[in-house]
């Protein structure tokens, strides 16, 4: 569960103030790396190294993925769109890859909590055991 396409997430951050913030980083006017002293939303802690993270971008080595693939989302999540995120992977893999795409109600930090914690820590659980058990076999 998480944002995974942060060129799209991140889209209302341009690339020249990326290049503004490695340039003041470089020149020693920002720390070189991220610090508890500033947050962009209430709900994230944390002063973020956002010039990584715009660069980093795992949906550009879906080609690439050769594994079962379980993808967990809230229903309601409100840091990102989950449509360009989990469920894009999940729409690029599903038909080469054994992959599974399950939301549960709520919100982002609702996944960590109550039944949808016991619910998505048992759908993993269980994507875990039948597939690395499957490749621990094929192995041998």
């Amino acid at each position: 569960m998480g944002p995974v396409n942060y060129p799209y997430n991140l889209h209302g951050i341009p690339d020249q103030k990326m290049r503004n913030i490695e340039a003041m980083v470089a020149r020693g006017e920002l720390p070189a790396f991220p610090g508890p002293e500033g947050s962009s939303s209430p709900q994230l802690q944390g002063y973020p190294d956002w010039v990584a993270i715009k660069r980093f971008n795992p949906v550009s080595y879906l080609d690439d993925l050769s594994i079962p693939t379980l993808i967990i989302d809230a229903e309601e999540e409100g840091l990102f769109d989950r449509r360009q995120n989990g469920f894009l992977v999940y729409e690029a893999i599903k038909d080469r890859l054994e992959s599974r795409y399950i939301t549960y109600p709520g919100q982002h930090y609702d996944m960590y909590e109550g039944k949808n914690l016991i619910k998505a820590r048992n759908a993993a659980m269980h994507w875990f055991v039948k597939h690395l058990c499957n490749r621990k076999i094929a192995a041998n």
